[in-house]
Formats: C-alpha cells, sequence, structure tokens
C-alpha cells in the first residue's frame, strides 16, 4: 500500500511538473510571437516612411536639377566678370613624376 501511495504523488509530481512545463513553454511562444509579430509591423510602417521619405528627396533632386541647368544656360562671361571673377594669365597645372616605369610589372602609373 506504502508503494502505491508513493507512485500516485510521483505522478502527481510529474504530472504538476509536466503541466507547469506545458505552461511556461506555451507563455514563452506567445511572449516571442507577440515580440516578432511587432518587430515585422514595426518594419513594414519604417520601409512606408523611408519610401515616402526617397520620393520626396528624389521631387527635390530634381527641382535642383533643372535649376542647374536652368543656371548653366544663363552663365556667361560677362555674369562670370560681374561677379568678380576674372581669367588668369598663366594657368597653373600640377603633375604628377613618374616613380619609375621598372617597378610596376603593370605600368599602372
Amino acid at each position: 500500500m506504502k508503494q502505491v501511495v508513493e507512485k500516485a504523488i510521483e505522478s502527481n509530481t510529474v504530472r504538476a511538473l509536466t503541466l507547469w512545463m506545458l505552461i511556461g513553454s506555451s507563455l514563452l511562444c506567445a511572449l516571442l510571437y507577440a515580440y516578432f509579430v511587432n518587430k515585422a509591423i514595426f518594419q513594414v510602417v519604417q520601409t512606408k516612411h523611408l519610401i515616402s521619405h526617397n520620393r520626396t528627396v528624389s521631387s527635390d533632386l530634381n527641382l535642383l536639377e533643372q535649376q542647374y541647368l536652368g543656371l548653366q544656360n544663363t552663365a556667361t562671361l560677362e555674369k562670370a566678370h560681374t561677379l568678380g571673377l576674372s581669367e588668369t594669365g598663366t594657368p597653373l597645372f600640377i603633375s604628377r613624376k613618374s616613380l619609375g616605369k621598372g617597378i610596376s610589372l603593370r605600368d599602372e602609373i
């Protein structure tokens, strides 16, 4: 009789432990599900925001390109002189000295 009672107690303990493990794992799964759904929703909202921001920047860039092309057509030598620009007598150029052709096999320099 004593063994039957001990087995029953042990069986109830195992059942209770199993029940709590199932409850805990279910709770953990529910929390992980909520976390990942939240992350997915946040990513979708952020992507939509970035797409609309990209459209705004693209349209601003198009306006700036149009202004640049318009100003490029109006640039003249007279306008440059009125802005205080003048031509130099002798232009200065910076040249790079060759380091030697024997150093490189492919003659990159």
